[in-house]
């Protein structure tokens, strides 16, 4: 099985590109910069590595044209993103989504998996809990989710009662691959964790080091007026905007969905939030131990998971 990835040095992308080469199939993983530190990890193990753009087309046909599956994940994804960001956001979001899809499509690739975000079919009522056949009720509240919305058109702590479906990154890698062996064509595959409050989760993160429980709940709207003055701020460091007035409209969108169809038919499986937790927050003190001063700790990296 030959593959062809995008995305591989993200987050997810990094999950996805290990457990692709522990099934044995070879995969051909679109990088910018073929000698920059990202592209070094899916070299690592294995990877073949192809220089080009999601959003130029004629630089990913040549590898492409040789593979069994396509699986586009790149992206960008941030909250409280300046113009310039937007634009790079709405470049890799929509037209990358675009180019990706549709090249698959012109070269007969004989099977692509999109990897999205819930956020693109929308929030869901805090009580209703949703799957695949979910469709949007409310516009977008931020940038990011406006972009994926979008790009599924082309034809191929506040807010303590927000639920959410958060997934473990090695847990989704595992389901993408199952419905690269196994999905029915056409269709779209839900891959979540236990739907669980903000309340919630601050609950399973007190009970290790650092934890706490908040005393108090602050509206959103109160929120937007703090945060709103950092985001210059943050950007000035070099950092995400992180703390932002579209991370607190985020926190206001329930995405309450649930796998059942992923794991009724690839027989996918994710860990309970007890299970999860401990083993994320163990991991990300191994990743922050590595990294000196403050500023290092908060930017974004490109590391291994």
């Amino acid at each position: 099985m030959r593959i062809f990835l995008t995305g591989g040095t993200g987050f997810i992308g990094q999950a996805l590109a290990r457990t692709i080469r522990q099934r044995g199939w070879q995969l051909d993983a679109l990088v910018r910069q073929a000698e920059g530190a990202p592209a070094r990890w899916p070299a690592s193990i294995g990877a073949t590595l192809v220089r080009g753009d999601i959003t130029q087309r004629d630089s990913m046909r040549k590898a492409m044209q040789h593979a069994d599956i396509v699986i586009h994940n790149a992206g960008v994804y941030e909250f409280g993103a300046d113009s310039a960001l937007r634009r790079r956001m709405r470049d890799a979001n929509v037209r990358g989504t675009e180019c990706t899809l549709s090249l698959a499509l012109e070269l007969r690739v004989p099977r692509t998996l999109y990897v999205s975000t819930t956020y693109a079919i929308g929030g869901t009522p805090k009580a209703q809990v949703c799957d695949e056949t979910h469709t949007r009720q409310i516009p977008p509240v931020h940038y990011y989710e406006q972009t994926k919305a979008e790009a599924h058109e082309p034809p191929m702590g506040w807010c303590p009662q927000m639920i959410i479906s958060l997934v473990e990154v090695n847990a989704l890698a595992e389901g993408i691959v199952l419905a690269a062996e196994k999905g029915r064509l056409g269709e779209a595959y839900l891959f979540c964790g236990e739907p669980t409050s903000i309340r919630q989760m601050f609950g399973h993160w007190r009970a290790h080091r650092g934890g706490f429980t908040p005393k108090l709940w602050l509206p959103p709207w109160l929120m937007k007026l703090q945060f709103a003055p950092l985001e210059p701020l943050q950007r000035a460091l070099g950092l995400p905007a992180f703390f932002s007035r579209e991370s607190v409209a985020a926190a206001t969108v329930s995405l309450n969905y649930v796998s059942n169809k992923a794991r009724r038919e690839l027989g996918w499986a994710h860990p309970t939030a007890a299970e999860m937790w401990p083993r994320i927050i163990r991991r990300e003190r191994e990743l922050l131990a590595q990294r000196r001063g403050l500023r290092a700790k908060l930017r974004p990296a490109a590391v291994a998971v």
